[in-house]
């Protein structure tokens, strides 16, 4: 993102102290993000097999894992956007 970031105008702010904090930002949304998306990642991995893993699954989870868009009722999805089924994403 920060390459990106760094390589588009008007992505980041041209203030020094501003641009500083955009950045330190980013990387704290990364390192809140990712420990969550390992973990599921690793519990499908490992774990869905287990009878009881439909169970413990949040509700998004299991729709998103059978394709559906209702874990995204109530999103403003922007005009143009698709959301992918469970095989484009596979």
């Amino acid at each position: 993102m920060l390459r990106i970031a760094e390589r588009r105008p008007g992505l980041l702010p041209n203030e020094a102290n501003v641009r500083a904090r955009a950045i330190a930002g980013m990387f704290a949304a990364h390192a809140t993000m990712q420990p969550p998306i390992v973990e599921r990642e690793a519990a499908i991995l490992m774990e869905k097999d287990k009878s009881w893993f439909a169970d413990a699954c949040p509700p998004w989870m299991t729709a998103f894992e059978a394709g559906s868009a209702s874990f995204l009722t109530g999103l403003a999805i922007p005009s143009g956007w698709t959301v992918p089924s469970a095989s484009a994403v596979s």
